[in-house]
């Protein structure tokens, strides 16, 4: 008795069919340690993120530099916008 793959009536790999795959193997006891890393990734990351933002802060509050406030608005002048921009075309 011959095996032919061409009789075997496989389903098409589509993105689907693969995310199940690869979320079931992560299911799996064997997948558990990748799903503890990778969750461990993630909190190292958010407490690295949170720990140069406040470090960032205090070292503008001892620095004495504040954010510049933000620019009024402009009037409403007379002219195109070409004549307020000064372009020389």
């Amino acid at each position: 008795m011959e095996l032919n793959l061409s009789e075997l009536h496989l389903p098409e790999p589509n993105l689907k069919n693969v995310a199940g795959a690869a979320g079931t193997a992560l299911l799996l006891p064997l997948g558990m340690p990748v799903v503890h890393g990778l969750a461990g990734i993630a909190i190292a990351g958010l407490g690295i993120f949170a720990a140069g933002t406040a470090v960032s802060k205090v070292a503008g509050a001892l620095s004495g530099s504040r954010e510049p406030a933000p620019a009024p608005a402009p009037a409403a002048e007379e002219g195109s916008l070409e004549d307020r921009l000064n372009s020389p075309f």
